[in-house]
């Protein structure tokens, strides 16, 4: 017999480790598909600190999820309801980890036609951050059988109105708003949104608002407040999605 050569059964389990192996020697033809599909399936999103293997220029590196797809949205929190409710609260949802975030308001609706939705910041300790210190302005427009308008608002208040205009108040009536948040992660400025909404409102077919404002003090906002300036909101769909630099 060759002294290269080893009968079937000549070698024992397990008898081969790590040390045993030549670097370099696993290559594709070498590696199965069960690899990766014989482990547990993680079935969530991966945290910030998972890891993969990638080739970086034929160099096997390891990465950070967190540095997957960067520039991307990601989901970060949410609320989600059919009962009426006075507020929504999405508590400490803003981070340094974002530098810009989105918000979509969806499918919402109210149980009073004289009320319109409005939002306010929450500090660390989930407390509204009050006052008179919310400025804003926009423009609405509004048609359909009740008539039509087109108007702009301002002024400073202890909330930002994303309508002035009253919504309809049934399930079949919902309006949605869009909102964009700059500078709310630094202490060191004003925090303030832009947003869109569209709908329909009470006494008109439909309206549409574009507007934006702020809070008039240097200050990190930790998180979000939605409530209507009368009755309560009646369903809604919150979900709010940060992007990283």
């Amino acid at each position: 017999m060759s002294k290269t050569t080893i009968p079937t059964g000549g070698i024992t389990a397990d008898a081969i480790d790590a040390t045993l192996i030549a670097d370099d020697a696993v290559s594709e033809e070498h590696l199965d598909a069960t690899a990766i599909t014989g482990h547990t399936a993680l079935a969530e999103s991966p945290a910030d600190t998972d890891e993969f293997i990638i080739s970086d220029g034929g160099v096997l590196k390891r990465i950070d999820a967190s540095y997957v797809g960067g520039g991307a949205m990601t989901h970060i929190a949410g609320s989600q309801g059919t009962g009426a409710t006075t507020s929504v609260e999405l508590q400490s949802c803003f981070s340094d980890d974002y530098v810009a975030y989105y918000c979509l308001f969806s499918g919402a609706a109210t149980t009073t036609s004289s009320s319109s939705p409005k939002i306010q910041f929450l500090d660390g300790s989930n407390s509204v951050l009050n006052g008179d210190d919310y400025k804003y302005a926009g423009y609405e427009m509004t048609g359909g059988s009740g008539g039509a308008g087109a108007y702009f608002y301002h002024d400073t208040d202890g909330f930002l109105p994303m309508h002035t205009s009253s919504m309809g108040n049934s399930t079949n009536l919902p309006f949605d708003i869009h909102m964009w948040f700059s500078d709310v992660t630094d202490s060191g400025h004003k925090p303030h949104i832009t947003w869109v909404t569209a709908g329909f409102f009470h006494g008109y077919d439909f309206g549409t608002t574009q507007g934006g404002g702020g809070y008039d003090v240097e200050v990190a906002p930790a998180g979000l407040k939605f409530l209507m300036n009368g009755g309560n909101i009646r369903e809604y769909n919150i979900r709010l999605w940060g992007r990283k630099a």
